[in-house]
């Protein structure tokens, strides 16, 4: 219609969905990124794999699809509106989405093989596999969280604006 009510909800609905699959993209991608990261490095340096493929199945099951799900309907942010349009030329994931996905990466795996390395040597290689498991999936649904807006802290964005994700 040619109200211009409309056209505004509109621009906001447009530009709400293009933040939510920008920002679930770089969620999945960083997961990812730590993941192939800390299978990698351990293999490298000569450790016993840190989890059996069925908990990596698990852990891409779970903690990838159903927070993806809750950022892809995540509220817009506030003050979307008063961002000046973005180029036509500027692509799905520019450079600081890349360096988030790739930073958060490499924060995960390090966090993640430095329990699998501490509980290897303490608890024995069922036990550390068991905690490298426990702690991966925990570091990811806290990157959910963390995800919804990189430019806000979490009590910012509140945290029962997005009840699917909690």
């Amino acid at each position: 219609d040619d109200n211009f009510a409309s056209i505004v909800e509109a621009i906001r609905e447009g530009r709400a969905i293009f933040d939510n699959i920008r920002k679930t993209l770089v969620y999945l991608l960083t997961g990812n990124v730590g993941e192939l990261l800390l299978m990698l490095g351990t293999s490298l340096v000569g450790l016993p794999i840190p989890l059996l493929p069925l908990q990596l199945l698990w852990i891409n099951l779970v903690t990838d699809g159903m927070p993806a799900l809750a950022l892809v309907v995540d509220p817009p942010a506030p003050g979307v509106l008063e961002r000046p349009p973005r180029p036509l030329s500027e692509p799905m994931l520019g450079r600081a989405e890349w360096q988030r996905v790739l930073l958060g990466g490499v924060l995960d795996a390090a966090v993640v093989m430095g329990v699998f390395v501490w509980s290897l040597d303490a608890r024995g290689e069922e036990e550390a596999r068991t905690l490298t498991f426990t702690t991966l999936v925990f570091v990811e649904l806290l990157r959910a969280f963390s995800a919804r807006d990189p430019r806000l802290l979490f009590w910012e964005v509140g945290a029962f604006t997005n009840l699917r994700l909690l």
